[in-house]
């Protein structure tokens, strides 16, 4: 109910539209442009610390939100105090904000939510790289607003602070329970880019599983454990997002830009991981019998006949499942030795090399080292050596190239092309 609807001989506030835990907004006539905006109203009578607290940041959020333009943010065009009230009048936004499209509709289709979520990381990548960046702190669905047209509108500004380089930790210890990076709660942390691709994280996994972060079971599962449908590659920008240490997530806004642009990558290359597993399983089923079958005529079946068929095999898979349009090979030379002595262990795939100097030739290189057992080498009459063999397979993704390299434990040994 509003009593005086008549504010600064200006404005008619019309109805509520929305309101916080000590505000609420409302649309608003301006008698003189002849236009409807929104008018943010706080009641700062009250002393106690919260309202007070929540005055300062008002105060902020209109400091900062007058120095930015982003067609994702909304304008603030004036304010002022009138019988204890706060007024902000900004830019009405017609729309809905997400978490109110989760109430009514469940969860979200997973293109969506990547459309939503790349607007929300431009604006935060505008926020970030400013001169005197800023930091929101405060990413969840009902921040943000989808209008009828499709475009994503970030707006509270009220806990976003300015990133101070000299400061070790922040001052006030504000955010949303499930959505607020753990940094916000420690008392020796700082709230940096990252804290808000934390948020980014969050909002994604409520969006696309209806998981609310601050209900049961108060974890981010893989969101594929809720959904098989879900991309893996999505999968893992949910995952990397929400890391509890800020150093294993996305570093900047526009890394999960680039990272949702280029998701399905992700999903190719788990594709033909699954691809290899299924052709190397029957090519080493029938490399076995035709074996069986050699010895069993009495005649010999090298070690190596076995792994030149496998690997003729897992090559010519990834050509048809990575649809190559250039194959080539390069390998690393004997004065490696070393480095490839250190190299025992099976490497994941899609990890880059510990070892700088393979980094600096390999480049961005996806791999794996598959172990194909020991052989026996004769160094002269009486002596003999049991060495380890290894094979690792690369893929340079931006070439469309792969390259095999056979080697030891005693340096590079064998090469095929």
């Amino acid at each position: 109910m509003i009593s005086n609807n008549n504010i600064n001989n200006r404005y008619i506030l019309q109805y509520e539209i929305g309101r916080g835990g000590m505000s609420k907004v409302y649309l608003a006539r301006d008698i003189k442009l002849n236009m409807d905006w929104a008018i943010k109203v706080m009641d700062v009578s009250n002393k106690s610390g919260h309202a007070q607290i929540y005055k300062i940041a008002t105060e902020k959020e209109i400091s900062l939100l007058k120095q930015l333009k982003h067609p994702a943010l909304p304008r603030i065009v004036d304010y002022f105090l009138e019988d204890e009230k706060m007024y902000i009048v900004m830019d009405y936004i017609e729309g809905i904000t997400l978490s109110e499209k989760l109430e009514r509709e469940g969860k979200q289709k997973q293109e969506d939510v990547l459309r939503w979520m790349r607007a929300v990381c431009d604006v935060l990548n505008y926020l970030h790289t400013r001169k005197d960046a800023i930091i929101y702190r405060d990413i969840k669905p009902s921040n943000i607003m989808l209008t009828p047209e499709g475009d994503i509108k970030l707006i509270d500004f009220g806990i976003a602070r300015t990133y101070k380089s000299s400061s070790n930790s922040d001052t006030e210890y504000l955010g949303s329970r499930g959505y607020a990076a753990p940094e916000q709660c420690s008392k020796s942390g700082q709230s940096d880019a990252r804290t808000d691709i934390y948020g980014v994280g969050a909002t994604m996994y409520h969006l696309l599983t209806g998981k609310h972060p601050d209900q049961p079971p108060y974890e981010f599962y893989p969101i594929r454990k809720w959904d098989k449908s879900f991309s893996r590659g999505v999968q893992q920008i949910v995952q990397k997002c929400v890391m509890t240490d800020p150093q294993y997530r996305y570093q900047t806004a526009y890394d999960v830009i680039d990272a949702i642009d280029n998701y399905k990558t992700e999903d190719q290359r788990k594709f033909a991981k699954l691809a290899f597993t299924g052709i190397i399983g029957i090519a080493t089923l029938g490399v076995i019998s035709a074996t069986v079958t050699r010895l069993a005529l009495g005649e010999s079946a090298g070690w190596f006949f076995i792994l030149d068929a496998v690997l003729l095999l897992l090559l010519f898979s990834m050509i048809v499942f990575m649809d190559m349009k250039h194959i080539w090979c390069w390998f690393l030379g004997k004065e490696d030795k070393e480095i490839m002595k250190s190299k025992r262990e099976p490497i994941e795939p899609a990890r880059v090399s510990s070892t700088q100097e393979l980094d600096k030739m390999k480049g961005n290189i996806h791999y794996k080292t598959y172990d194909a057992g020991t052989e026996t080498i004769k160094l002269g009459d009486k002596r003999t050596n049991r060495v380890n063999k290894y094979f690792q397979f690369y893929v340079v993704t931006s070439m469309k190239s792969v390259g095999i390299q056979e080697y030891s434990e005693e340096g590079v040994n064998d090469e095929w092309e």
